[in-house]
């Protein structure tokens, strides 16, 4: 059973892979329990910081089980959300149905990063995904890479789709306050936002989750900080 994503701070996990693109399972195994005793909330599995468009097909599914191995070894209640980006609706639904029955909590997609796409286009890309998808999808804004951007309209069209939960958004802060203006008292569809030096603004207008690659490099503070965030010591949370 699929769980939502409540509030915390999420890692962007890298994939340690060996010369020849080989999952190096130890590395990935202590970064994980890395992050996990210094109290993370969810990973993102497989994103731009996990290097998802270079991973061989071989390793993908390999690299998704050893998160949730190591979560499980562990005994922890992080959710786990895995990226399944590619440049077809076909190319992704074999990425998603590849995790068929595994734990994961949601698949976060970006747009295509080959193809141009009309904002119509970008509708039916993920709609369709969603409709097929035994996985919430979470969409995933990254136009610095993919060249395209889902725009405010098309997010709020996306948002009505029953399996489409929220939006990872990344480089935009006026995007993502917007984001967060309409969806205001929405606890449904949630909004990840991806600003590690903005982390402290966006909690403080109620924006919760937090996303960053940059976040596994400092676990040891991560419970401190999540702590002054939660009790809203803001001369404290700008230090870090």
């Amino acid at each position: 059973m699929e769980r939502k994503l409540k509030k915390g701070f999420i890692t962007a996990l890298g994939t340690p892979r060996d010369e020849y693109g080989n999952l190096v399972e130890g590395g990935l195994i202590r970064h994980v329990v890395d992050q996990i005793n210094g109290g993370v909330h969810g990973f993102l599995v497989l994103g731009t910081m996990g290097d998802e468009p270079g991973i061989k097909n071989s390793e993908y599914v390999k690299i998704v089980k050893t998160v949730i191995g190591a979560k499980k070894e562990s005994n922890c209640d992080t959710r786990i959300l895995v990226g399944a980006m590619d440049n077809s609706i076909e190319r992704v639904m074999d990425r998603i149905n590849s995790l068929k029955g595994l734990e994961i909590d949601g698949i976060a997609l970006t747009t295509p990063y080959y193809f141009g796409c009309t904002q119509e286009a970008l509708v039916r890309f993920f709609s369709s995904i969603a409709d097929k998808s035994e996985f919430p999808i979470y969409l995933y804004d990254l136009p610095s890479t993919t060249k395209t951007k889902i725009m405010l309209e098309t997010q709020k069209r996306l948002s009505e789709h029953k399996n489409i939960w929220g939006s990872k958004c990344s480089e935009d802060a006026d995007y993502i306050r917007k984001l967060a203006d309409y969806f205001r008292g929405n606890e449904e569809y949630k909004i990840v936002e991806a600003q590690l030096d903005l982390f402290d603004a966006f909690h403080r207008i109620g924006l919760k989750l937090h996303l960053d690659g940059f976040i596994c490099l400092f676990p040891r503070w991560l419970k401190a900080y999540w702590k002054d965030l939660e009790s809203e010591k803001w001369d404290r949370c700008a230090l870090w």
